[in-house]
């Protein structure tokens, strides 16, 4: 027997093991309730339902996949809940969930996502490694009429350094750079959370398809993504067009730093007449510095990281992006890193 434990509807007690725990943080019970249909259906088994009113309570259960739908919030979340959730299987719906994985550590997550606000652009489904052998399908509607909730993509080029990390299980038609659905590791991010009820044949086959396979899956020791760490030198390289949906018109540079340093990223380029560079830490975007150049100007970030820093970003890396904007031209870059140790200044 199929036991879904439910975060909103009826109070049953469950028998045997859970396959799935459900919490909704929307006010909406809808969220959670036709969810469970939805699952039921899918495996042709009742599902056995439990309340749980809480995060805390969700990550504590034995159920073999959490799923979230979490609204963005405020509020602080435990670390101990946190690392309850490091050693399970999640599947997040919304934006609030995209939050909680940046919290995880995780790569999937709302600071690498756009919004497309009530927009959801059709999707298509690239081979990967979560569905394995699913047929492909034309493009589908994520909806069955207009648009409902906060709707968002992680920007992923299929070219991109991430993108070989992870396991993109959907992508936009019209701009592929971005997919509102991706896997790393045991969690799985969902951009598309309008309620159940609004969701397309399709999708609701979609939805059910990667929460049945991650249940499958078996389950992985928690980790970052291995992404390689940029040392000190010079860098050349050419960015595409911005815009481009075919090369990457955005490079960016993974960073750590093991003492106080005095680092220093300078830019010189060409051709282009909208160039941005970001440098920050991946907790709580740390040291969070953009510079812009509208006119081919050279531009440079410096910035002094602390041991308290390091200590603060503990395990996680800290990123430089450099993105082109410019729709007209393809500049070639000369980027120089530069790490000082602060003993030397």
């Amino acid at each position: 027997m199929t036991t879904l434990l439910l975060a909103c509807g009826s109070s049953i007690a469950a028998e045997g093991s859970l396959d799935f725990v459900i919490y909704a943080s929307h006010a909406d019970m809808r969220y959670a309730n036709t969810l469970q249909d939805l699952l039921s259906d899918a495996s042709q088994e009742k599902a056995n339902t439990k309340i749980v009113q809480s995060l805390e309570a969700a990550a504590a259960s034995d159920a073999d996949v959490v799923i979230l739908f979490l609204t963005p919030t405020k509020e602080k979340i435990a670390d101990e809940v946190l690392e309850k959730l490091k050693k399970k299987k999640v599947l997040g719906v919304d934006y609030g969930s995209a939050q909680l994985f940046g919290l995880l550590g995780l790569s999937i997550n709302g600071g690498a996502c756009a919004h497309f606000s009530s927009n959801a652009p059709k999707l298509q489904t690239p081979p990967c490694e979560l569905l394995g052998e699913r047929a492909a399908e034309a493009p589908f509607a994520p909806y069955q009429g207009a648009a409902g909730g906060d709707n968002f993509g992680m920007y992923i080029p299929a070219k991109s350094e991430l993108a070989k990390h992870l396991d993109v299980v959907a992508r936009c038609v019209g701009d592929e750079n971005y997919a509102p659905i991706v896997r790393q590791g045991n969690f799985v991010m969902v951009g598309y959370s309008g309620l159940p009820t609004e969701w397309s044949q399709s999708y609701r086959a979609l939805f059910t398809d990667v929460a049945r396979q991650l249940r499958a899956r078996e389950r992985e020791s928690f980790r970052a993504a291995d992404l390689p760490i940029t040392a000190p030198g010079i860098y050349f390289y050419e960015l595409a067009k911005g815009r481009s949906r075919d090369d990457l018109p955005r490079r960016e540079h993974y960073l750590r730093f093991e003492k106080p340093t005095r680092f220093t990223a300078t830019l010189i380029h060409d051709e282009s007449d909208n160039m941005m560079m970001i440098f920050m830490g991946e907790k709580d975007r740390q040291h969070w510095t953009r510079k812009d150049s509208r006119n081919g100007d050279p531009l440079t970030i410096t910035v002094d990281i602390t041991e308290e820093d390091i200590k603060k970003n503990g395990d996680r890396l800290w990123s430089l992006a450099i993105t082109n904007f410019d729709a007209q031209h393809a500049p070639h870059c000369t980027l120089h890193i530069d790490y000082v140790d602060a003993d030397e200044e």
